[in-house]
């Protein structure tokens, strides 16, 4: 993960997060066993995308609304399951 100077809350003064591909792929592992993600990357976000909220209320319900990047988990859903694709 590399470190770019930058203020912001939820992370050490300073630091912003900014990780690599290898991490990402590495946290998305961590959220699928059920582990907690550390407490340095506060812009993961857990969210139904494909719900029936409109996209403003899902992207817009974050502890931190001046990060300009966030990573969502959403769980895939099928739309009819007659389809086997």
């Amino acid at each position: 993960m590399s470190m770019v100077p930058a203020a912001r809350r939820g992370c050490i003064m300073g630091v912003r997060f900014h990780p690599t591909e290898a991490e990402l792929i590495n946290f998305l592992k961590r959220f699928l066993k059920g582990e907690l993600l550390p407490s340095e990357c506060p812009n993961f976000q857990l969210a139904d995308i494909y719900g029936d909220q409109p996209p403003w209320q899902i992207f817009g319900a974050s502890d931190h609304p001046e990060e300009k990047v966030r990573y969502i988990f959403t769980r895939l859903k099928k739309q009819k399951s007659e389809h086997t694709r």
